[in-house]
């Protein structure tokens, strides 16, 4: 279970560093309607990190 939650963990910050910059890049040229959209996906990246570690949270507490 951890060795999935760590896979998952890195694959989404692998997701993050890519996706990053070309946010940064599309907020700078785009309007406050897209900026909506856009945070709107960003939160979408964040939510599968704080699942794997609630996940990775509650395994553990199982296991323990």
């Amino acid at each position: 279970m951890e060795a999935i939650c760590s896979f998952l963990g890195a694959r989404t910050t692998e997701l993050e560093s890519a996706a990053y910059p070309a946010l940064d890049e599309l907020t700078s040229k785009v309007t406050e309607y897209m900026l909506t959209i856009l945070y709107s996906l960003v939160m979408n990246l964040i939510t599968p990190r704080n699942m794997i570690c609630v996940i990775l949270f509650e395994a553990t507490s199982i296991i323990c």
